[in-house]
């Protein structure tokens, strides 16, 4: 069952249930991620070896028509742009699937949930256990996205603070229900606060890992053409697409 996570998701492949379960894994079960880090290594090195193929064949090329008085015949230069071509075609055909990212590629390349910055951590705090805000954010710091995701909801529902709904968004993107975080992010979209722009970058970055390219893409551009918060990131990741 992991190996055919691990094959889905080089595959680009993953349903929003199996991208949930596979970053689970990669947090959870370190022989995972070492097999998947091992996977995306191996094929680094199977693409740099196609690489020196093709230079090998273009050198060879041009040895073997070096210092000849005369032009080659028509059927030789047929012959040698064929072989070049369908190497050409060979190459980028295994770059598409092994090197060229995927969306779920640069989603795991670019996203990490926005830190901490509304109650940030103080070990000699004594309001820790019974403050909700800071419990909530202490989850978050430490990682325990699920009792922060609920703990967000809770404070967003008795103060109405629209940071509470980015916050809470960032965990169910953590967690890989992307389309909960999806809702989350928009209705955020619809409040001002400072984290308006955050926001934008992130929901373009859930509709990526949901591999709906075109809100991406629109999204992104915006986020270039205004220049807003990882505007640069967006252009990066436009190309990349």
């Amino acid at each position: 069952m992991k190996e055919k996570l691990i094959d889905s998701y080089f595959l680009g492949t993953l349903t929003e249930s199996e991208q949930h379960e596979f970053h689970s894994l990669l947090e959870s079960d370190a022989q995972f991620k070492e097999e998947v880090d091992y996977r995306r290594d191996l094929q680094k090195v199977l693409v740099a070896e196609r690489k020196d193929d093709l230079r090998r064949v273009f050198k060879n090329s041009e040895q073997a028509f070096a210092g000849k008085p005369s032009k080659p015949s028509s059927a030789i230069l047929k012959y040698a742009m064929a072989a070049c071509i369908a190497l050409l075609l060979g190459v980028f055909g295994y770059f598409s699937l092994f090197n060229s990212p995927t969306p779920q590629d640069l989603f795991a390349d670019n996203f990490e949930p926005y830190r901490n910055v509304i109650e940030p951590i103080v070990r000699s705090n004594d309001d820790t256990a019974v403050n909700p805000k800071i419990v909530a954010f202490t989850n978050y710091e430490k990682g325990n996205y699920k009792e922060a995701s609920q703990q967000f909801k809770e404070l967003y529902s008795e103060s109405n603070e629209s940071y509470y709904l980015f916050y809470q968004a960032n965990t169910h993107l953590q967690l890989g229900e992307t389309s909960k975080a999806i809702v989350l992010f928009k209705e955020h979209q619809t409040k001002i606060d400072e984290f308006q722009d955050k926001s934008k970058w992130y929901l373009a970055l859930a509709f990526l890992q949901q591999e709906d390219l075109e809100k991406c893409k629109e999204i992104l551009n915006k986020i270039v053409s205004e220049e807003t918060y990882n505007h640069k990131l967006a252009a990066v990741i436009l190309k990349e697409l």
